[in-house]
């Protein structure tokens, strides 16, 4: 709320007013309740016990009077601003009250409600001021006051000579003239109501209000007014008496000359600017203190214009607020803008706006501003330390649990995720301890130098504690790139750090958690993130580890191997597996590809197909891919060395090698030091993953193939580039991609695809190797189209190099009949299962590692037979056998979730990405009573009924189900 006072009246003009305070009471604009001091009720003959409403109050009015004061109050009520008034009322004879008013408004600029201090002034009204007698009228006596004559019509009949002194206008200027000059429009409608209730109801009211002279000046005035009657009684006009200002009499006017001299001597030394602007925002007006604060002289300021000294940034929200102030004149409006000065520097300056009406000698936009730039910059640096930290100038501990906690607040509307990294450097008091900590404070510094560059800049890096940094990133849509981001951060630190004379080579941890998952509020985030911390420790140096639910079992172990695969790298966890290619007519081992695999100490065997990209995504693919070919013709001269039979071996380069200047050379090197003829070994180039027109591709190629290597395209048919390659090289191959193999025979498309292919590639002298090759009717529809090699599950799964030598040795293989893992774990159960006509959807997790215990999330799953024991379970989750690995499922069966954990007690390849388990429960006796109940419930359910309650069957195709 904001209290406008306005013109005190008699107050203004008697030293003694004081003495006459009798009432005060506030009226409420909107609950229309009128609250009255124990004066008041003296004062209006009321007793303290009753009741006070305006209708009371009405009833002490002199009769007379008592419409004109009802449009005064109608006027106060319709938001017109009128100073005091003075009415009579009747109490013990005629009295004459004054009432100075105070007016409270809203943020809308509406009255709120008014509140009055009223006084007893009859023994203080002059001659002029009280109501004269009707022979003073009739007489025209009134020449001897400050009077207008006003007809029914409004107009002005007659004009004093006092009133044409005081207000400068004659007779002749104003005659027939409605008193508009005279009046300030502010006022007009208001006091046209009060003209018109006098002509219609007569009476007496005198109001202290502004009348206009006629050089434009404002002139307070008291306006005494009454009826003209004519014989007969009935009312003719209205007068309209005033009083001389206080401000009028010499004495006055001479101390307001010194003081306007002091004033002015004051503001020209004064270090607050005042400038008028018009309503279009141009400046008319600004005092020499303009020279103490910015440097300009008030000329040139004001040829500048605002829009020249104002930044540009906060010209618009400036001139808002004057917009603001126009439109809300009864109001003080407030800002900070930055004002240039005149030597070229920004300065910031506090401004008080407020808009003066023509009711003021001055009309237009008033601004008081003087510079607090000192001040300001304090502010800022004050709030700089609080929220910032000293060493490094990141945000420190208290700006990150701000800002993240705005953030938390904007992503659960929006319902999007957001990651906490909390990050931690290793071996820090140690540093601080040998080399110094002026040497510690260097490396911080660096450190938060190099997250500054490294972290995006939608991101928040904060250091929050010694030598611990954390970091938001907002607007997380897929995991994944939060641990890449993660990885990039840690490898970033490879890299030593050149402090003086020391290189020195950190290293570091880091611990994420996700909103919402792992909290919904800024201490639960920061409290799972130390805990991830807390376990990355634990591993060792330059691990992430994941505080997450958000992560399923399957995304979890791709965190994990992202997390370990430096490690395999360094520790040589890597191992090579062959798998033979079979001659179609001999069904002799002709070659084999080399495949490699990682043995990783918590997964067992990963595949390269969940570990590759890692390599090319950190550049070690080159080195992988010439270890591989290092132990490829190891094993090869060892073959040789034992008089194993002659053998090609195929391997796998990717676009990386092939692009690198030093491939060639190396790949040289390297079959000179074992002794290898070239013509032993062949690359295989996945189509898929290189482009047809690289040039450096094309010429490592070329020169390979000149060298005697075959070169195979490997997954042809899969590209969009297929026929082109076999266009643009002489090669010695290509293979057939598996997913063509499984639907031939029985599915027409594919079966002509890899007809015509063979075709094809027999026209061109190619060999044809076909690969992922699982049953028979398979081997047999190739055989009659021809193909030269077969590759797949059906002679051998890849073998560890140890096997592969004794498959050598053995010098035959025959068709794999089948592997009875499953089998014999039917043989070795204790316990029953439940055979189902369809697999139950479920959920599974890993829930420890080595003891290790996890909390991740859970991925779906095929539940084939089940009981008290265990069950079969189909998934695309790769898994060990062991103990070291423990699963916890979640099924519904006949309406009940159960929730139990288990181990896998051997594994069979379902597919080339799905797998199949069986897991052997781990379970107490009682609870495994209750197993017994509910399986034999189930086994009889399945047995009697088609449709069984509280139990989700999955009826579809598991490629579909797996793929949602």
């Amino acid at each position: 709320m904001i209290r406008l006072r306005r013109s005190r009246g008699l107050e203004q003009r008697r030293s003694r007013d004081s003495v006459f305070l009798l009432g005060e009471w506030t009226f409420d604009m909107q609950s229309e309740i009128l609250t009255c001091s124990e004066d008041c009720h003296k004062l209006f003959a009321i007793p303290n016990t009753a009741s006070v409403v305006p209708q009371t109050i009405m009833q002490s009015v002199h009769p007379n009077d008592e419409e004109l004061v009802k449009t005064w109050w109608k006027l106060v009520g319709a938001g017109n601003f009128i100073d005091g008034i003075t009415f009579r009322i009747i109490n013990d004879g005629e009295r004459y009250l004054y009432s100075e008013l105070d007016y409270k408004i809203g943020d809308d600029g509406q009255i709120v409600s008014v509140s009055g201090k009223t006084r007893d002034v009859t023994d203080l009204m002059t001659e002029d001021e009280l109501l004269p007698s009707t022979a003073d009228v009739d007489n025209d006596s009134t020449d001897s006051y400050s009077s207008i004559h006003i007809d029914r019509d409004l107009r002005i009949v007659k004009v004093s000579p006092m009133a044409e002194q005081l207000f400068g206008w004659t007779e002749q200027e104003l005659r027939l003239q409605m008193p508009i000059q005279l009046i300030p429009a502010l006022h007009w409608e208001a006091m046209q109501s009060i003209y018109e209730t006098v002509l219609a109801d007569g009476g007496f009211i005198r109001v202290e209000t502004m009348r206009i002279h006629k050089n434009g000046i404002p002139v307070q005035v008291g306006v005494t007014l009454y009826p003209v009657h004519d014989l007969e009684g009935g009312i003719t006009g209205v007068v309209a008496r005033y009083s001389k200002s206080f401000a009028n009499n010499e004495s006055s006017t001479a101390m307001l000359s010194t003081m306007e001299r002091g004033l002015q001597a004051l503001v020209e030394n004064s270090f607050d600017v005042c400038m008028i602007l018009s309503k279009e925002y141009d400046m008319n007006y600004v005092t020499h203190a303009i020279t103490n604060v910015l440097g300009y002289s008030a000329q040139e300021f004001i040829s500048l214009g605002l829009g020249h000294v104002i930044h540009p940034e906060d010209v618009t929200g400036y001139l808002s607020v004057c917009h603001q102030a126009v439109h809300q004149a009864s109001s003080q409006h407030t800002c900070v803008a930055r004002f240039k000065h005149k030597n070229g520097e920004w300065r910031y300056c506090s401004t008080r706006i407020r808009y003066l009406t023509a009711f003021y000698s001055t009309e237009g936009i008033i601004v008081n501003f003087h510079d607090v730039t000192e001040s300001r910059r304090a502010e800022e640096l004050m709030k700089h330390m609080t929220f910032h930290d000293s060493l490094t100038s990141l945000p420190n501990r208290k700006h990150l649990e701000e800002r993240l906690q705005l953030l938390i607040g904007i992503h659960r509307q929006r319902e999007e995720k957001l990651a906490v990294l909390r990050l931690d450097i290793n071996r820090f008091k140690y540093i601080n301890s040998s080399l110094g900590r002026t040497t510690g404070d260097h490396l911080i510094r660096d450190v938060a130098d190099a997250l500054r560059q490294l972290v995006p800049t939608d991101c928040v890096v904060s250091r929050t504690g010694e030598n611990e940094f954390s970091m938001v990133v907002p607007y997380v849509h897929n995991m994944s790139d939060v641990l890449q981001f993660a990885r990039q951060v840690v490898d970033s630190f490879d890299t030593p750090f050149q402090i003086g004379d020391y290189a020195l080579a950190i290293t570091c941890n880091v611990g994420i958690s996700t909103f919402p998952e792992d909290g919904e509020n800024t201490e639960a985030l920061l409290k799972t993130a130390d805990m991830a911390l807390h376990d990355a420790q634990l591993r060792g140096v330059n691990q992430i580890e994941l505080y997450s639910q958000s992560l399923d079992a399957k995304a979890y172990k791709e965190f994990t191997l992202s997390n370990d695969f430096k490690n395999a790298i360094n520790e040589e966890q890597f191992v090579i597996y062959f798998q033979p290619r079979v001659a179609a007519d001999t069904r002799s081992i002709v070659a084999a590809e080399a495949l490699i695999r990682w043995q990783h100490p918590e997964w067992g065997l990963v595949s390269p197909g969940e570990f590759l990209y890692l390599a090319e995504q950190t550049g070690s693919i080159v080195l992988i891919g010439q270890w591989v070919l290092r132990q490829v013709c190891h094993h090869l001269q060892q073959w040789k060395q034992q008089g194993q039979k002659t053998l090609k071996v195929s391997v796998n380069f990717s676009a990386q090698q092939l692009k690198d200047p030093n491939t060639v050379e190396t790949v040289k090197t390297i079959l000179h030091e074992y002794g290898i003829e070239p013509a032993l070994i062949e690359i295989e180039i996945t189509e898929t993953s290189i482009l047809p027109n690289d040039p450096a591709i094309i010429n490592s190629i070329r020169v390979l193939r000149n060298m005697g290597i075959g070169i195979y395209f490997d997954d042809f048919g899969t590209g969009y580039s297929s026929l082109s390659w076999l266009y643009q090289f002489e090669l010695d191959g290509i293979k057939l991609d598996k997913m063509f193999m499984s639907h031939i025979p029985d599915s027409p498309v594919p079966a002509q695809i890899v007809s015509s292919v063979m075709k094809l590639a027999h026209s061109l002298n190619l060999t044809v190797v076909a690969e992922g090759i699982e049953t028979n009717k398979q081997l047999e529809f190739l055989s009659n189209l021809q193909c030269e090699e077969i590759q797949g599950y059906l002679f051998s799964r890849p073998l560890p190099a140890e096997e592969f030598t004794k498959l050598l040795q053995r010098g035959e293989i025959s068709v794999r009949t089948g592997d009875n893992s499953a089998g014999m774990d039917k043989e070795r159960r204790r316990f029953f299962r439940v055979e189902l006509q369809y697999p139950i959807k479920g959920k599974m997790t890993v829930s420890k590692i080595k003891s290790k215990q996890l909390n991740v999330g859970y991925s779906p799953v095929l539940v084939y037979d089940i009981g008290p024991g265990g069950l079969r379970v189909l998934t695309d989750l790769k898994l060990p056998i062991g103990g070291d690995l423990e699963l916890e499922f979640k099924v519904q069966v006949l309406g009940e979730e159960l929730q139990q954990s288990g181990y896998v007690v051997w594994k069979q390849e379902y597919s080339q990405e799905l797998f199949q388990y069986g897991v052997e429960f781990e379970t107490d006796e009682t609870a495994r009573e209750r197993l017994v109940r509910l399986f034999d419930e189930l086994d009889r359910v399945t047995r009697s009924e088609l449709d069984i309650p509280g139990t989700h069957f999955y009826s579809g195709t598991v490629d579909t189900f797996f793929k949602k």
